[in-house]
This record gives C-alpha cells, structure tokens and sequence, in this order.
C-alpha cells in the first residue's frame, strides 16, 4: 500500500513544479512505474498526468518524483501503475493550486492582514500609551517600520507582476496576435483564391459556350448542308440502281426472246429438212426394188 506523505508545488516562470513523495506502508517492494492523476486546467478541461519513477520502494521507505505542469488549477492523484502493469491504489487526495493571480491576491491579502494586525496593535498601543514621548517616539518608529514593511512588499508584488507581464502575458499576447494576423492572411488568401475560383468558373462557361455556339453553326453551315447534300446523292445512286437493274432485266427478257426465236427458227429449219429431205430419201431407200 503506498501513501502520499509530502507535496510541494514551486512556481517557476510560469509554470508549476509538483513534487510529491510517496511511502512505502506495506510489505512487499514496489517496483519502478508511474503515478497517475488527473489535472484541470484553468479554462476547466481535464487531461491525464503521469509522475514517472524509475526506482524500487522498499516496503517502509519513500521515494520522490516530481512533474513540471502548465495552467494548473487542481490535481488529483488517482494510483500508482507498475512497469508490469498493476495499478496500485495510494491514499492522496486533491491539491488545488491557484493561478499565478490568484497567488498574488494572496500574498497581497496576506500582507493585508498582517498590516491589518500591525495597525490593529498601533492603534491599541497608541492609545494605552499616548501619554509619554517616548511611546510616541516607539509607535512611530513601529509605524514608519510597517510602512517600509508595506513599501517594501508592495515593491516585491509591483516586480513580480513586472516579471509576470514580461515572461507570461507580453508572449501570450504576441502569439495571439501573430495567430489573429495569420488567420487574417489566410482569410485574404481564400477570398482571393476564391475570386480567381469564380473567375476561372466564368471563362470556362464563357469558352463552352462559345463551343456550343460555333458546334451548332458549323452543325447548321456545313454538316447539315453536307448530310443533305449526301443523303440526295445516295437517293439518286438508289434511283440509278433501280433503273440499271429493270434496264438490264428489259435487256435479258429481250435477250432471252431473241435466243428464243433462234432456237424456234432453228427448229422449225430442222423439221423443215427432216420434211423436205431427209424422210423423202428415207422412204426412197426403203421402196423395193
């Protein structure tokens, strides 16, 4: 079982130092591993934290480990993990700690208080003690030492907030406002891109449209008269193709009529000497003698 003895929290330059402590109650050791808790942020978000401890605990012995967060304003630890991966529960709590306003507002009413009490105590001794000079004397030197005292912390609060400004709010402010400004380059940079956009957009459609505008008069001058011209030429070929062929079907029927009264004219010569000739002398070869 592991206990958290001490925390110690030290502000440097912005940023805050955790140093924690951490014992050993029970009675096997501990092995190296890491803390780990829970840290909220001032503007309220919550992240996980890890104190990394490269180190064995004794059972009864302490081991320290220490983290360097930002922004800070509470931690919660919530359990100690192993390199072999067991989580080991610790008795801790939550350490609230103030931003570095918050701890000037203390120091300042700290201070507040304590020359509070100091005039408190003036103002009582001033008047059980009015009477004699050297009372007076003594309150005065007390009250001149509560104001060098007050002087001197105001001093000291006057130069850490110089410092504050200088090493914490000045870079923030520049940093913002380098964003600010390079959000502003941008924002110009996507409007002009976004001006040549639409005007690269316009010549497009304006070169389509010329496009479709010399397509259709070319359709309409010269594929059109053209398509005309050869559709009238495939209908004369069409024309032509039927008169070359009733032309050579006339010529083969009178082709085939000539043949014809050939081959009867023939005929009829044969029959005509088969008659006329021959049959005669058939007959006078055959007559007996």
């Amino acid at each position: 079982m592991l206990s958290i003895t001490t925390v110690k929290v030290e502000t440097r330059n912005g940023y805050v130092l955790v140093k924690v402590s951490l014992e050993n109650q029970g009675a096997s050791v501990v092995g190296p591993g890491t803390m780990l808790g829970r840290q909220t942020l001032t503007g309220g978000a919550v992240r996980p934290v890890e104190f990394p401890n490269s180190t064995s605990i004794l059972p009864g012995c302490t081991a320290k480990v220490n983290q360097l967060l930002s922004a800070m304003r509470d931690l919660e630890f919530t359990g100690y993990r192993q390199s072999d991966g067991v989580i080991i529960p610790f008795s801790g709590g939550m350490l609230r700690r103030l931003s570095f306003l918050r701890s000037v507002a203390e120091a300042t009413a700290r201070w507040w208080n304590e020359v509070l009490q100091w005039s408190t105590s003036i103002v009582v001794r001033l008047r059980a003690l009015h009477a004699t000079a050297w009372i007076r004397l003594a309150i005065d030197r007390r009250v001149k030492h509560g104001a060098g005292v007050a002087a001197k912390d105001l001093r000291s609060i006057n130069a850490e907030f110089g410092r504050w400004r200088g090493e914490v709010l000045l870079p923030r402010i520049r940093s913002i406002g380098g964003r600010f400004k390079a959000l502003h380059e941008n924002a110009w940079l996507r409007l002009a891109e976004a001006k040549q956009k639409r005007h690269r957009d316009q010549m497009e459609r304006q070169v389509w449209q010329s496009i479709d505008t010399e397509a259709m008069r070319r359709w309409s001058e010269v594929l059109l008269s053209r398509t005309t011209l050869m559709a009238a030429r495939f209908k004369a070929l069409h024309e032509n193709a039927r008169l070359r062929l009733a032309e050579a079907k006339q010529k083969r029927q009178l082709r085939d009529q000539v043949e014809r009264h050939a081959w009867e004219s023939v005929d009829a010569e044969i029959l005509r000497w088969w008659n006329e000739v021959l049959l005669p002398r058939i007959r006078f070869y055959r007559r007996p003698n």
